[in-house]
């Protein structure tokens, strides 16, 4: 039909603000959807199609606006553009910490990559792994393990690709406390890894005999995490991979800390060398942490809180809520030790809730025992021993 005259936008004028670039929008979300529902479906697609091309050819760049690209596009069934501009939003999302933002736009783009009957498997498995991977960085392990699962199914010739999914699996077992599990899939990547050659497999070989030793140090077993450790530096140094030799400093500074010998700090720095040589933002506030809790160990309490402070601000920086919050536990623990029970409570209760929606069940549990601790202190017996 005709464009809407001027009588027509003066009748509506209470339902629309005029936006500095020309365009009109509704007032109300709700006159907006309940307009929206009454289109014809086959309308609706067509106004989709119409906006996304609009969009394409006012933009210099159109990577810019990919997040309502993608959205546009699959809401009118042009499934290869959907698939394109999902998995450049997805992407740029993942960048700046937006881990949720991330996996929601990956299931579009897996959503309009099931709708291609060209596409290969491996296309979409990859698409998987990429979701599983935000939905670990944002602490949704159970959506993380399901993800990693279906990228297995998917990848059917590439060996290497499926030893570094496993490897994937093994770190969500272990968050969710199956550390047996955890085992079991990084002895398969590592089955896997050991019949290939060059240096990519070397170095994923490496790495899982790091994560190998963290596992370790979870359950307890300070001993052959050392051992584990010793072992993965040497097959790091020969791969020259910085990720691999961080994480067995990591171990080996968790173990030797645990068992209470001077060496757990050394190792501990050698880690957060290592992991900033390599880049890794996220590991770097994770050995921050654990620096803290091992001068904690040591009976350094001072050192402890502001090795704390400086881990919580960079896992805040890259939108790591879990591992702001396991650094509140940690700082609950200090404050516990020089009797600051009322600031321990607050600063645990406060991570309470993400433990149980999680289902991180170690941390959990380590939450939940500190608060008895302090309930304990206050003099609050039934609290404690509930």
């Amino acid at each position: 039909g005709p464009p809407p005259g001027a009588g027509v936008w003066e009748r509506l004028a209470d339902l629309f603000e005029e936006e500095p670039d020309g365009y009109l929008r509704f007032r109300r979300t709700l006159l907006r959807d309940a307009a929206y529902s009454g289109l014809p479906f086959k309308l609706r697609r067509k106004l989709h199609s119409i906006v996304a091309a609009h969009l394409v050819e006012e933009l210099d760049f159109a990577e810019e606006a990919a997040g309502i690209l993608s959205l546009h596009y699959h809401e009118a069934g042009e499934y290869q553009h959907a698939l394109r501009y999902g998995k450049v939003a997805a992407k740029q999302a993942y960048e700046v910490y937006a881990y949720v933002e991330a996996a929601r736009l990956y299931s579009r783009a897996l959503d309009s990559g099931r709708k291609l009957p060209d596409l290969a498997e491996a296309d979409l498995s990859i698409i998987h792994q990429a979701m599983g991977d935000s939905w670990y960085r944002a602490g949704q392990f159970p959506k993380a393990s399901d993800a990693y699962l279906a990228a297995r199914e998917l990848n059917k010739d590439n060996p290497l690709r499926d030893a570094a999914l496993l490897l994937n699996s093994s770190h969500v077992e272990a968050k969710v406390g199956n550390f047996e599990q955890a085992l079991r899939r990084c002895d398969e990547a590592r089955a896997i890894l050991g019949g290939l050659e060059g240096p990519e497999p070397a170095q994923h070989a490496a790495r899982a005999g790091g994560w190998y030793a963290m596992v370790l140090t979870m359950m307890g077993r300070m001993n052959e995490a050392i051992d584990w450790g010793k072992r993965t530096v040497t097959e790091a140094e020969a791969a020259s991979d910085q990720e691999a030799l961080a994480d067995a400093y990591f171990a080996m500074g968790i173990a030797y800390g645990e068992l209470g010998k001077e060496e757990g700090l050394t190792f501990m720095k050698r880690s957060l060398e290592a992991y900033q040589r390599a880049g890794n933002i996220a590991r770097e506030a994770d050995t921050l942490s654990t620096l803290g809790s091992v001068c904690h160990w040591a009976g350094r309490w001072d050192d402890a809180l502001s090795y704390y402070d400086q881990a919580r601000e960079e896992a805040l920086k890259i939108g790591d809520t879990v591992g702001a919050a396991l650094v509140r536990i940690n700082t609950a623990e200090v404050l516990t030790d020089r009797g600051e029970w009322a600031e321990a409570e607050v600063l645990l209760m406060e991570t309470l809730p993400l433990w149980k929606a999680s289902q991180y069940r170690f941390y959990l549990g380590v939450c939940l025992w500190n608060l008895g601790h302090v309930l304990l202190r206050r003099g609050r017996v039934d609290d404690a021993l509930r």
